[in-house]
């Protein structure tokens, strides 16, 4: 089987790039549907689809992706009347949800993705998984039109990614929008941590562990400066709690990593 072409359900930030993914490279979007038909319409003319009105009016396609919040896959799953192949892009959704269909998969591109934010597809890692080998091999094809770093995960394992993303990406941005709220009360800018951030992030990036590179007040146990940071955080508890709770789990990493106890 060879998927030629693809039909989306949803056409938010992930829809809008991997339509123009497959657009670009020569896979036929066939047509666009969403609650919000004025937003479906905007990414159709982008990629010479049609927009549909109706679920039921999707064009028929070799492949439909469903590319909605998780907490709907399984009613838009039931809605659809259609003998394609269907994936949906979620990273903790089990391929599972999708079995009333005679062929499913998931189809899970590894990024953050805006609308308005231009990115080279061929680097997003693509995660794959389908319910037959050759429903396997047809989305590694298609997956490898679009990027150079395909590869085939379970559900469990895709899951344990996704987690593993909520930290690395998901909470690393909201202690950026915490650290840029700080610096505002102080009258100090946001780009003043540009250097700190890249330096950080490349030594992760270079390390098999990035503990190894854990520098600050908590992994040198300097209780004098924790006490005085909290103190700046006492008009925001949760921040407080967040700084304490971090702060400790550093401590106790550190802790195991000396002593060769850590668990992985």
């Amino acid at each position: 089987m060879t998927i030629a072409t693809v039909s989306f359900i949803g056409s938010g930030n992930l829809a809008t790039h991997l339509a123009k993914a497959f657009f670009r490279n020569g896979i036929r979007v066939n047509s666009i549907y969403s609650p919000n038909f004025s937003h479906a319409a905007t990414l159709a003319d982008t990629v010479d689809a049609k927009a549909a009105k109706d679920i039921k009016a999707i064009a028929p396609s070799d492949l439909i992706v469903i590319c909605v919040t998780d907490s709907v896959i399984q009613d838009v799953s039931n809605a659809l009347n259609s003998q394609s192949f269907v994936v949906h892009t979620s990273g903790s959704t089990s391929a599972e949800i999708l079995r009333g269909h005679q062929n499913y998969g998931v189809f899970y591109p590894f990024q953050t993705f805006s609308k308005n934010v231009e990115l080279d597809f061929s680097e997003v890692p693509v995660f794959i998984e389908a319910n037959s080998d050759s429903n396997l091999l047809a989305l590694q094809e298609l997956a490898l039109a679009i990027s150079r770093k395909v590869t085939v995960l379970d559900s469990q394992q895709r899951l344990k990614l996704h987690l593993a993303a909520v930290f690395a990406s998901n909470f690393s941005n909201h202690m950026y929008s915490i650290a840029r709220d700080i610096l505002s009360k102080a009258d100090l800018p946001f780009d003043i941590l540009n250097h700190l951030i890249q330096e950080t992030t490349t030594k992760a990036l270079q390390s098999d562990d990035p503990a190894k590179g854990q520098t600050g007040p908590a992994v040198r146990n300097n209780l004098n400066i924790l006490e005085q940071h909290k103190e700046i955080l006492a008009d925001k508890p949760l921040w407080q709690k967040i700084y304490t709770f971090v702060s400790n789990s550093i401590m106790e990493r550190e802790t195991e990593r000396k002593n060769g106890t850590f668990q992985r």
